[in-house]
């Protein structure tokens, strides 16, 4: 399974965007989920009100997106950490689940066996945040569980299709050596915020 760790705020909302989620931004991250099949999980501040989920899910699915199939835990200010123990949990639950219907035998029965299926077939292989905040800095353990997983917009323009095609070589491994440079370049720059400088 592929996930999307989706921000709203200078994402699907540009900075002074009238009206809410922007469709040119939507259809940007349609484009990602059409060349990924991937799920989305919300990890914006708008999870915490149930009119704000709502409206997304009314979003997603007008554009022909499955709805929402979660929404990171509300740790603070450390979004970073929400969803690596997202992540976590998540595969924490699935091993759960999966034990419980095996009960460590072979399944034979058919309605079990799907069951069974669908389980497996929620492991994660790819996974991609997109927010127009800063997730991937390594000064904690957390920010650096981002590197390579992490699409940073700006809150001017918000998703854009540059962004929706970098997203889409993380989650179908099509990540190019210029990619791979820019992310090299961004924590450089990093490390040097967090080294001390000769004086």
């Amino acid at each position: 399974m592929k996930v999307l760790f989706l921000d709203i705020d200078g994402v699907l909302v540009p900075f002074d965007a009238e009206g809410g989620i922007c469709e040119e931004q939507l259809l940007q991250l349609k484009r990602i989920h059409d060349s990924t099949g991937c799920k989305i999980v919300l990890s914006s501040s708008w999870r915490a009100f149930k009119s704000r989920v709502k409206q997304v899910n009314d979003h997603l699915v007008r554009v022909g997106i499955p709805a929402l199939i979660g929404q990171t835990p509300q740790l603070g200010i450390d979004r970073p950490k929400e969803i690596v123990t997202w992540l976590e949990t998540h595969e924490s639950d699935r091993v759960d689940r999966l034990a419980r219907l095996t009960d460590g035998a072979i399944v034979e029965n058919p309605e079990v066996s799907r069951e069974v299926e669908a389980v497996l077939g929620e492991k994660i292989s790819h996974w991609v945040a997109i927010d127009d905040m800063e997730l991937s800095s390594y000064d904690t353990k957390w920010g650096f569980a981002m590197r390579g997983h992490f699409v940073q917009t700006e809150i001017e323009t918000g998703l854009l299709e540059e962004h929706a095609n970098l997203a889409v070589r993380i989650l179908n491994d099509g990540v190019t050596e210029e990619d791979r440079q820019r992310e090299r370049e961004l924590l450089q720059g990093l490390h040097q915020q967090f080294t001390p400088g000769d004086e």
